[in-house]
C-alpha cells in the first residue's frame, strides 16, 4: 500500500473514527435491550458508558443490525436448501448431471481433499456418515468494530451446549425446515440435510483498526477461547500481527476467523491477501460492506463491486449505504459529515437514489479503450429496499412490536426522513442464489442490465 498524502492520512482516519461512533451507537442500543450482545464491550475497555441516544438513533441502530442477521439468516438457508437438494440427487441411483444451481462439490461436504483452513474434519468421511454441513464464506469488508462472527459464534457455542433433548429438537427443526425448502426432489429420495453452517469468517479493514480490534481480542480470555486462539498465538500477536503493516493477516481458530489488514481501494493487493489467508473463492459466499461504498472514490467502488462479481461465482453482496443527497434532509447529512471531515464521495454518484445503488450492480460498463464489457463484472440481480421499507418489511412483527415497548418515539416525521435516507441492496449471482429475498415485500429489483420492477409502497408501521 502506498503512502497516502497528509489530507488523505487525515480523510481515512476521519472515516477509521466511525466505527467507534458506529459502535458507540450499538453499544446504546444493546443497553435499552433492543438487542443481545455481550462482546460489544470488548472493543471498549477504556470507554466510559455508552452515551444515552435518543429512541429514533437506537431503533435505527436496531433496524440496521436485526436486518442484517435477518439477511444472513436467509443466506443460511438458502445455502442449507441448495445442500439438501445436492445431497439428495448424489444419493439417487441415477443422479442428473451437475448444473449452475449446485455449489462445488467442496463446499457441501469434504469427500475430495481441501486445503482450507476451515476444515478441521477428516476430509475422508466415510460412506456411512452423516453429509457435512456445508461450507461458506463470510466477508466483512470495512469490518470496523463489528462483532457479528463473535454473535454467531456465540450463539451456535451455547446452541452446542444445550441437552441432548434440545440437541435432538433443533437438528429434527434444521432438517425439516431444509426438506420443505428442497420440496422440488422427490420425497422418496430426500435425505435430511447437515445441521449448520461451518463459516470461514474474513475481515478487513485499515490496519490501525485491524491491530485495534486484534489486541482487544487477544486481551480477553472468554473471546480468544471462542476463536480458538491459542495461548502461543497470543503471546506470538498472531492476530495483533494482522495490522502490523499493509497486506497483513492474522489467523485464529484454526482459519476460521480472519483478520486482516487491506485498503478496499486496491483490489490486486486485497485479493492476494484473502489469497494468502487461505480463501476458497468457489465456496458460497457472503460479502457486507456497512457505510463502506459511500466513502469510497466512484471508481474505486465501481472496481471493487466489478472485482467480487469476477472472483466470487456464487454469492451474495450487501450494501448499506446513505441514499438521496439533494433533498433538504440528505443536504443537511452532508453538510455535517463534511463539517467533520469525512468526504463522501459514493453519496452525489451511487447515493443519488434507491435505483442508482441497485444499478452499481447491474449496469453495464466499458472495458479498456471504452469498449463495452459486456456482463463482464456485473452481478445478476439486485433487490433492495429504504430503511422504512426495511422496518415494515423485512424485521418481523415481533422485531417491531418489541421496540415499540421499549421506547416511545415522538419524532415520527423526522424517523420516516431518516430511514428514507439510508438503505440496504442485496445483489446475488449463481442460480444457487437466484432466489434470496426474491419477492420481498417494499423492495425494489433489478436484473443485470437494468430491468425489474418495484416492490410497492410502505405502510406506516410505528
Amino acid at each position: 500500500m502506498s503512502s497516502p498524502s497528509s489530507s488523505s492520512t487525515a480523510f481515512h482516519t476521519s472515516v477509521q473514527e466511525t466505527c467507534m461512533e458506529a459502535l458507540n451507537g450499538k453499544a446504546s442500543c444493546v443497553s435499552k435491550r433492543y438487542y443481545n450482545d455481550r462482546f460489544i464491550r470488548l472493543f471498549r475497555p477504556t470507554y466510559p458508558p455508552p452515551p444515552a441516544m435518543s429512541p429514533l438513533i437506537n431503533r435505527g441502530y436496531f433496524t440496521r443490525v436485526r436486518a442484517l442477521e435477518l439477511i444472513v439468516k436467509a443466506f443460511d438457508a438458502q445455502v442449507l436448501a441448495t445442500a439438501a437438494m445436492s445431497s439428495s440427487s448424489s444419493s439417487s441411483p441415477h443422479p442428473p448431471p451437475p448444473t449452475s444451481s449446485s455449489f462445488p462439490s467442496s463446499s457441501l461436504s469434504s469427500s475430495s481433499p481441501s486445503s482450507s483452513p476451515c476444515t478441521t474434519e477428516s476430509t475422508h468421511p466415510s460412506p456411512s456418515s452423516p453429509p457435512l454441513p456445508p461450507r461458506v464464506n463470510l466477508v466483512l469488508l470495512g469490518a470496523g468494530l463489528d462483532t457479528l462472527f463473535l454473535r454467531l459464534q456465540g450463539h451456535e457455542e451455547a446452541q452446542k451446549h444445550q441437552p441432548l433433548e434440545k440437541h435432538e429438537e433443533r437438528t429434527a427443526a434444521a432438517q425439516a425446515a431444509a426438506a420443505a425448502a428442497a420440496a422440488a426432489v422427490p420425497a422418496a429420495a430426500a435425505v435430511p440435510a447437515a445441521e449448520g453452517i461451518r463459516r470461514c469468517y474474513y475481515e478487513v479493514d485499515f490496519a490501525p483498526v485491524v491491530l485495534y480490534k486484534a489486541r482487544c481480542i487477544e486481551a480477553n480470555e472468554e473471546v480468544a477461547s471462542l476463536l480458538r486462539v491459542s495461548t502461543e498465538e497470543k503471546e506470538e500477536g498472531a492476530l495483533a500481527g494482522a495490522g502490523a503493516g499493509a497486506g497483513g493477516g492474522g489467523r485464529g481458530g484454526g482459519g476460521s476467523y480472519n483478520l486482516l489488514a487491506g485498503d478496499l481501494a486496491d483490489t490486486k493487493a486485497l485479493e492476494k491477501t484473502l489469497e494468502e489467508a487461505g480463501i476458497e473463492w468457489e465456496l458460497p459466499t457472503l460479502l457486507i460492506a456497512e457505510c463502506v461504498l459511500v466513502y469510497m472514490e466512484t471508481e474505486a467502488s465501481r472496481a471493487l463491486v466489478e472485482w467480487t462479481a469476477t472472483k466470487f461465482p456464487v454469492a451474495a453482496f450487501v450494501s448499506y449505504d446513505m441514499i438521496l443527497p439533494h433533498d433538504v434532509f440528505g443536504r443537511m447529512m452532508r453538510s455535517n459529515l463534511e463539517s467533520r471531515g469525512l468526504i463522501l464521495p459514493g453519496f452525489e454518484t451511487w447515493g443519488r437514489s434507491l435505483q442508482t445503488q441497485l444499478e452499481r450492480f447491474v449496469v453495464k460498463g466499458e472495458g479498456e479503450g471504452g469498449k463495452d464489457r459486456g456482463e463482464e463484472g456485473t452481478w445478476e440481480r439486485a433487490i433492495g429496499g429504504d430503511m422504512n421499507a426495511v422496518y415494515g418489511y423485512l424485521l418481523e412483527a415481533r422485531d417491531r412490536e418489541h421496540a415499540i415497548r421499549l421506547e416511545h418515539l415522538d419524532e415520527v416525521e423526522e424517523w420516516h426522513m431518516l430511514m428514507g435516507h439510508y438503505c440496504y441492496v442485496i445483489a446475488t449471482q449463481g442460480a444457487a442464489l437466484r432466489t434470496l429475498l426474491q419477492d420481498q415485500p417494499g423492495f425494489q429489483e433489478r436484473a443485470r442490465g437494468g430491468g425489474g420492477e418495484g416492490g410497492g409502497e410502505v405502510p406506516d408501521r410505528l
